[in-house]
């Protein structure tokens, strides 16, 4: 099963990543020290800068996820609602999905492999629920996990309980969702800010050649260069850590 914590990539991402890290670092070395091979010196940042992307594509994945799990909260409570059982409202959430989503959809997979798994394995929805929250690793996944599992350990009101319990849910992911639109808004704007300066030194190189000739000369001139590089790459990974906000 898959677990959504970490993020492998296969092979084509593995190939498309490295062709693009190796595009920007022969691009930057001939802005910033008008030779393109100066830029592969950089090459061991590979390693951490793929880890840095699995971490992010892996958070990508999740929000997807988490989306995806909105609308089977609002499908569970219609279930709950009506007087089904917690396994059949599983089921009809399954039918009910894969009306909106693809079948290849993280969550229509999941639920299906929970279905196939009541049925062959006689297991049941809580275990089944709380397996899934933790390979999930989110936060609403996991509360509403806890919220069934409690309510049928202790014989609570299973319905009121689980209506309650979408409804907070459902509020939670909603704001979450905008902060996220938010955030997604600055950063795009840090981005263009910080690609300014290199369009700006790319028509530079372009128009006027001779007028950078002083920043590639000479070793005040490297080390210059060199500070701004590594003050563009700060300000992005400053930005990034900046917006990376968890409800």
């Amino acid at each position: 099963m898959t677990d959504y914590n970490s993020y492998s990539m296969d092979r084509k991402e593995t190939l498309s990543f490295f062709l693009f890290f190796i595009s920007g670092l022969l691009i930057a070395g001939d802005l910033f020290y008008n030779l393109s091979w100066a830029g592969l010196l950089f090459l061991p940042a590979a390693k951490p800068l793929k880890k840095e992307c699995c971490c992010f594509l892996a958070a990508r994945r999740r929000q997807k996820l988490l989306c995806q799990f909105r609308d089977l909260l609002y499908s569970l409570s219609a279930s709950v609602a009506a007087g089904h059982p917690m396994r059949n409202a599983l089921a009809e959430a399954g039918s009910n999905l894969s009306l909106i989503y693809p079948e290849d959809a993280l969550l229509c997979m999941e639920l299906q492999a929970m279905e196939r798994r009541m049925q062959e394995s006689a297991e049941s929805e809580g275990t089944l629920l709380k397996e899934f929250a933790f390979r999930s690793g989110i936060r609403e996944i996991c509360d509403f996990s806890d919220v069934y599992t409690i309510c049928r350990q202790t014989g609570g009101n299973l319905e009121a309980a689980i209506l309650k319990a979408s409804g907070i849910l459902m509020d939670k992911i909603d704001f979450t969702r905008e902060v996220a639109a938010v955030t997604a808004q600055k950063r795009l704007e840090v981005q263009i800010l910080i690609a300014m300066p290199l369009i700006l030194l790319s028509a530079l190189k372009l128009i006027s050649p001779g007028y950078l000739t002083p920043l590639y000369q000479g070793a005040t001139g490297t080390i210059l260069m060199s500070l701004c590089l590594c003050a563009m790459a700060g300000a992005m990974i400053w930005c990034i850590r900046l917006t990376a906000i968890e409800l």
